[in-house]
């Protein structure tokens, strides 16, 4: 039987995995002794980022997504204008449906202060002066993201 909350209220959902993952991160950066992180939110969704998290001299733009473990998804579209930003990131946090267990989480991205890497990783197509990336074979699509996958991130099982 499916939950129809995973439609109808998607975005509520989405707004809770990402106060639990800041809530994991803020425990993870305290249980390492870095206790100083500031969590910012931008007002629009239109630059690539969903939070800014900064600690120390490094300042990252990061784009959640996420997908409950069982998923059959095994990519997802990221913002080209996450590339524009130093230090941008992709964080995929997969999640337990039934508990909103966080983890494993799934990282893409480059050092500190270095912008994301999407030029390197994924071919780059123009089509009507639109910039497209993609991993997936076959024909371009009209997009405002590319698509990254399993295989191209970094894994972190979580914090406990």
């Amino acid at each position: 039987m499916t939950d129809t909350r995973d439609t109808h209220d998607s975005t509520q959902r989405e707004l809770l995995i990402e106060h639990l993952f800041v809530g994991e991160l803020m425990k993870a950066m305290w249980r390492g002794g870095f206790s100083n992180i500031e969590v910012s939110k931008p007002q629009a969704d239109n630059s690539g980022y969903d939070l800014v998290l900064e600690t120390g001299k490094v300042i990252r733009h990061v784009q959640l997504k996420s997908s409950h473990r069982l998923a059959k998804t095994a990519n997802q579209k990221v913002h080209v204008a996450l590339e524009s930003k130093p230090s941008g990131c992709v964080i995929w946090v997969r999640f337990d449906a039934q508990t909103l267990e966080l983890g494993p989480f799934l990282w893409f991205g480059g050092r500190p202060r270095h912008q994301f890497a999407t030029a390197l990783i994924l071919p780059r197509r123009e089509t009507h002066q639109r910039r497209l990336y993609r991993f997936q074979s076959g024909p371009p699509q009209p997009s405002r993201g590319c698509q990254v996958t399993f295989h191209r991130a970094t894994l972190h099982r979580g914090t406990h």
